[in-house]
């Protein structure tokens, strides 16, 4: 499928609802194991536990084994208020998961259909590298079937100024550009609980990697829904090095599991 092009979209911040709607609000989310809420509630009802102003950025965590922070692991529930007012009634829903210790999304979870959708709202996150270098894009989902209801779209957005970059692992072949602001396809085929994966190219997995950025400044991605029912609950921007045979040192994704969860800052 041709990846399609769009341009960001960027909301007023709509303000913080009172404190009781908000309460109130979230007493009907899901709880683990049921179904979500109708589809039909209002959206005030999707609101998250906790969310990163636009106004700040995801940074990453040092200490025990990660002494010297070389990755970010962003919470995906963790999303401003005003984005989720724009979300509409048939898009991302917010559902609790004691197993992991935090909430994670899920994209159209009542639709069954296996037709992938066009790039919709987008859901915007920031964060700042911790150094200079390549970073592998990942995310930690589940899905209920390796080929099937196992995608999103994601972008990198051109307000700070980055590109994609796309290799094949350990097969010769060199790291190469995309363009950044195209919605691209990206696939996870682990099915059965939350793992961390995040390829693009159709029958021929791809790592996604970012272009050099710049330790200190601060990177924003989009994401959109693509295939109804996808469980997502964190992404991963690891540095590794990319070189002109696959770069292996960008595979193992599941190292982010090591990686402590970001602070908005």
């Amino acid at each position: 499928m041709a990846p399609m092009a769009a341009a960001p979209t960027r909301r007023p911040r709509s303000g913080l609802l009172a404190a009781a709607a908000a309460v109130a609000a979230l007493a009907v989310l899901a709880p683990v194991g049921a179904s979500p809420p109708p589809m039909t509630l209002s959206t005030s009802a999707r609101l998250p536990s906790w969310s990163c102003p636009a106004s700040k950025s995801w940074h990453a965590v040092g200490g025990d084994n990660y002494e010297l922070p070389t990755s970010v692991r962003v919470p995906a529930a963790a999303i401003n208020d005003d984005e989720w007012a724009g979300m509409g009634t048939s898009a991302w829903w917010r559902l609790s998961k004691p197993s992991l210790g935090y909430d994670v999304i899920q994209f159209r979870p009542m639709d069954h259909s296996t037709a992938p959708l066009r790039p919709g709202a987008p859901i915007t996150y920031c964060f700042t590298a911790p150094v200079d270098g390549h970073y592998r894009w990942s995310m930690k989902s589940s899905v209920p079937h390796p080929t099937d209801h196992n995608d999103i779209f994601v972008r990198w957005s051109g307000a700070h100024g980055s590109v994609w970059g796309m290799q094949k692992r350990a097969n010769g072949r060199a790291w190469a550009a995309l363009p950044s602001t195209t919605w691209r396809k990206v696939y996870t085929n682990k099915a059965g609980g939350f793992a961390w994966g995040g390829y693009t190219k159709d029958h021929d997995a791809h790592m996604l990697i970012t272009g050099p950025l710049v330790g200190g400044k601060t990177y924003e991605f989009q994401i959109t829904g693509r295939s109804c029912q996808i469980q997502v609950a964190a992404f991963g921007l690891m540095q590794c090095e990319v070189d002109g045979d696959g770069s292996p040192g960008c595979a193992d994704v599941d190292a982010m599991d090591a990686v402590p969860m970001a602070v908005c800052q």
